[in-house]
């Protein structure tokens, strides 16, 4: 009855997480859509020759921007409901090739903005600098020098906890955060991402810090978008693609902390923070397999 109990409690955690991160993706996206639509003046029929198409409405736009959480996180009557128009224009409107592209563009967009939030705060533990996201900006802060703010300030807007990155475990909160909400995207973010991801690992060397935390990333995606229960989390935990990945993760880390090299470039704080991070993976695993063996 107890490991009953135990699962349950586990399953319901899990759920519980997955519905909060799906109300973050929401909230993003609406917040990114508001961003873009915030100059958009909405076309009218004066004007326009007859016949010729008037161009997007603010609410279809609207909608096209949300559709890249459909299916995955929003049904077409949710949709609907909150660009306040009928399910059945909306499927006249989804078939459309102006529709499709704004659509794609909207989710490359998207995808880039995740994508440079990471990189930047990755480049900025990289270069020895602090940085701090606070309020839709990217503050950062290099050694001996004065506080400069990210060229992306305008467009991302984030209404998340402040969290400083200047530590492995408060890059990897912000950059899971957004990990996190991957599952909730479609095609069009999700295809952009896997991209720059691959590239990102392919251009990374294991002696550089970017080389541990990537993989890292990459494997912390694909969990996400594949656990939904303690009994999914077992499956996925015990891929043998996953057991190699988990492999190459610590195996990145020993060679990043045994390297001479790398004490000459690194101050022992960074040093004994990526020790201590390394000790926490190893530890969760097998508390986890532990898990698996009740």
């Amino acid at each position: 009855m107890e490991k009953k109990d135990t699962r349950r409690e586990k399953d319901q955690e899990i759920k519980d997480y997955k519905k909060r991160e799906r109300d973050r993706a929401i909230s993003l996206v609406k917040q990114w859509s508001d961003i873009e639509l915030k100059d958009y003046i909405q076309p009218t029929r004066t004007g326009t020759p007859k016949g010729d198409p008037i161009g997007f409405s603010h609410k279809k736009y609207q909608a096209a921007h949300l559709m890249i959480l459909h299916p995955q996180a929003l049904k077409i009557k949710d949709i609907a409901k909150i660009t306040e128009t009928s399910e059945g224009v909306l499927r006249v409107w989804r078939v459309e090739k102006e529709f499709k592209k704004s659509i794609e563009e909207f989710g490359i967009l998207v995808a880039s903005r995740i994508t440079d939030i990471i990189e930047t705060i990755v480049d900025s533990i990289e270069n020895k600098e602090s940085a701090i996201f606070s309020d839709g900006e990217i503050i950062l802060k290099p050694k001996n020098k004065q506080i400069q703010k990210n060229k992306f300030k305008k467009n991302f807007t984030l209404k998340f906890q402040n969290i400083p990155v200047d530590s492995v475990d408060n890059l990897h909160s912000l950059s899971m955060i957004l990990l996190g909400l991957l599952p909730f995207f479609n095609s069009s973010v999700i295809g952009p991402f896997a991209k720059w991801m691959k590239k990102s690992i392919d251009s990374s060397g294991t002696s550089s810090y970017a080389g541990l935390i990537y993989p890292s990333l990459a494997e912390y995606a694909l969990k996400e978008a594949s656990v939904y229960d303690i009994e999914s989390l077992r499956k996925w935990e015990t891929k043998p693609e996953v057991l190699e990945i988990t492999k190459m993760i610590l195996n990145s880390n020993i060679d990043f902390l045994v390297n001479p090299e790398i004490w000459k470039l690194y101050d022992p704080k960074k040093i004994q923070e990526t020790a201590e991070s390394l000790k926490k993976l190893i530890t969760n695993k097998l508390e986890l397999f532990a898990q698996f063996a009740q």
